[in-house]
């Protein structure tokens, strides 16, 4: 192995390494918290000798420097611990003190240190001091030659031991520092040993040692997405979506030369994606204005009319059992242009069904009416359907679920359809993470951060396009302005010329008085309104609330002219609204002449139902109809 291939481990098991990093300090940091403190007291011995002269000194030295040694195996003893115990008298056992004190020899001197340990750092002083003054006896009697009172070798206390209040153990930063050590060599040996006996498949290179069959698409998993129907999640800019875009365009360089393709999208074992992959994936070429057919072939499962909501009665098997023909069985999926021929009865005989006649008659057919046939088979491995639907067809998908399927099982798939003289045209990786880098994966960089259009862009054009229209509209016919929403108002206004400036006014010279800051624009003249007559005319009936309003856009009931109208008559509204707005455009409206009579214009001649606020006055209605007569 490579280094670059310790960093590809260490990229795809970091979830392992950090899992046992953490568990590794996390069991340092309960021991370390858990243990009881222990405070330390350290003594210091020296041993030396009585020398009569400076050669015998030298010699002195020799033999103390050999026998310190000796001394600090002493220590450890069951005798002198015995001894200790006894001449403090707190209740200890030999055996007890035995671990509590260690003894150093300092390298190349004669210096012998010892330190006792114990959770209580006044009882470790006492314990270091007695050891200390037991040890400088057992030396003296040990030294002492029979029949003389004066040692050879002398054990004399240089440092007394004193109480420490600070803790050595535990050391809370050496531990916790191991502990990060001892994880990250464990998982990273972990790490490696799980890669070398990991099987499946999780990249390109995985999929060669398998096969030579290219591979044709990385299908990203998107939980969202698969909640939705095809033709909703598929006709969005999603990097799912782009993914079988990016299929479909692969899949139109596999037999360049054949007008019509057939092809098998099947697995090596279930819940690998297939049935998912062949929907999406016709739908996807559907969309590309193909004619395309998804046929189900797996007839011991069948899922796509469940899926599509479609009818699942009549199908596959119906056509090739010759019940009804293949006009009747094929169903339309939404407004998507994809023809599917479900499964039908699920028979008793899949295999010899698949392998009839009347299947290589159906796929012919199938051939001669669209361009693209897609079949979804059901698994390899299982069972041999979809290898015999393979050899009548152009060739095999074979897709393969990211970090479930092994290499085994798509070695041992790809054979089943070579096996039968069929092709494996290709492999398709699904459920692939789309976070994934430094990834072998073909297509699958680049589209996990997105491409979708601006919403605010697309909203923007939007309104440009409402305010061009509304413009147009202005200028055919001039009237008053609809009201438009704040967003499409401002197009317009950024639509708008600017003011003109008056450049004569800027060329001219400045005189005495003249403000100092610039001349506002002068505003544009206003253009005399043809109709303003209208709106004198309009004042009496707004007052009384009992004439009939010429700007009004829908007609009253009862019309004082042409009598009630007829419920729902369209027609009659439309023509008295028209007739109304002729004069406007300069127009005859055509109202039927007739003389008016003074009992016409009398106080009692309207009915109240016919006057917009239900009294029996007069004066209103006499305005109105000698408008009437004005026109």
């Amino acid at each position: 192995m490579e280094l670059k291939d310790y960093l590809r481990i260490l990229r795809r098991r970091w979830f392992t390494i950090v899992l046992l990093l953490v568990l590794t300090v996390g069991a340092a940091a309960a021991l370390t918290l858990s243990a009881t403190p222990q405070y330390a007291s350290t003594a210091r011995l020296f041993v030396s000798t009585s020398p009569a002269d400076t050669s015998q000194a030298y010699q002195g030295n020799l033999f103390a420097t050999q026998r310190v040694s000796s001394y600090a195996d002493i220590v450890k003893g069951r005798q002198l611990a015995d001894r200790v115990a006894g001449a403090m008298d707190q209740g200890f056992e030999g055996s007890d003190l035995v671990g509590k004190v260690k003894a150093v020899v300092v390298p190349e001197t004669v210096i012998l240190e010892l330190t006792a340990t114990d959770p209580n750092a006044d009882t470790a002083r006492d314990i270091a001091q007695t050891y200390a003054d037991e040890l400088s006896q057992m030396v003296a009697e040990l030294e002492t030659p029979e029949g003389s009172d004066t040692p050879l070798i002398k054990a004399s206390i240089v440092d007394d031991a004193r109480a420490n209040y600070t803790a050595v153990s535990p050391n809370i930063p050496r531990n916790l520092g191991l502990a990060v050590v001892l994880g990250l060599l464990l998982g990273v040996g972990i790490a490696v040993v799980r890669e070398l006996l990991d099987t499946s498949i999780s990249s390109a290179e995985d999929i060669e040692q398998s096969t030579a069959a290219p591979v044709v698409g990385n299908i990203f998993f998107d939980a969202a997405a698969t909640k939705k129907a095809p033709s909703v999640s598929l006709d969005q800019a999603t990097p799912w979506a782009e993914a079988y875009r990016v299929l479909r365009t692969n899949m139109q360089f596999v037999q360049v030369d054949s007008p019509t393709k057939v092809f098998v999208l099947t697995s090596s074992l279930p819940a690998e994606g297939k049935t998912t992959t062949a929907i999406n994936l016709a739908v996807t070429m559907a969309m590309a204005e193909q004619r395309v057919v998804l046929v189900e072939a797996d007839l011991r499962r069948p899922l796509i009319s469940e899926r599509l909501g479609l009818v699942g009665a009549v199908g596959t098997t119906s056509v090739l059992v010759g019940k009804i023909g293949l006009d009747e069985a094929l169903q339309p999926y939404e407004d998507t242009g994809l023809q599917v021929l479900t499964s039908g009865p699920i028979p008793p005989n899949p295999s010899e069904l698949l392998q009839s006649q009347a299947m290589d008659r159906l796929l012919n057919d199938l051939r001669e009416r669209f361009d693209v046939v897609i079949i979804d088979a059901p698994p390899l491995l299982p069972v041999t359907d979809a290898a015999l639907i393979a050899r009548q067809a152009d060739g095999a998908f074979v897709v393969v679920r990211h970090g479930k399927t092994t290499k085994d099982q798509l070695a041992h798939a790809v054979e089943r359809i070579e096996a039968v003289d069929a092709r494996v045209l290709g492999v398709v990786i699904n459920r692939t993470p789309q976070k994934r880098k430094g990834s072998a994966y073909g297509y699958g960089y680049g589209y996990g951060y997105g491409y979708a259009p601006d919403p605010a862009k697309l909203a923007a054009q939007e309104d440009d396009a409402v305010a061009e229209q509304i413009e147009a509209n202005q200028a055919a016919e001039p009237g008053p302005a609809p009201t438009v929403e704040p967003a499409v108002e401002k197009a317009i206004q950024a639509r708008a010329p600017e003011a003109p400036v008056d450049e004569e006014a800027t060329k001219r010279p400045a005189k005495r008085g003249d403000s100092l800051a610039p001349a506002a624009a002068a505003p544009p003249a206003e253009e005399p309104d043809e109709f303003a007559w209208l709106s004198e005319l309009r004042e009496p009936a707004e007052e009384t609330n009992a004439g009939l309003d010429v700007f009004s856009s829908a007609a009253p009931e009862t019309d004082p002219l042409f009598g009630p109208s007829p419920e729902g008559d369209d027609d009659w509204r439309s023509s008295t609204a028209e007739r109304r707005l002729a004069p406007m455009r300069g127009e005859d409206p055509g109202w039927p002449e007739f003389p008016i009579e003074e009992s016409d214009m009398g106080v009692n001649d309207v009915d109240p139902s016919e006057n917009g606020t239900g009294t029996t006055g007069g004066k209103g209605e006499g305005k109105r109809r000698r408008r009437r007569t004005r026109r």
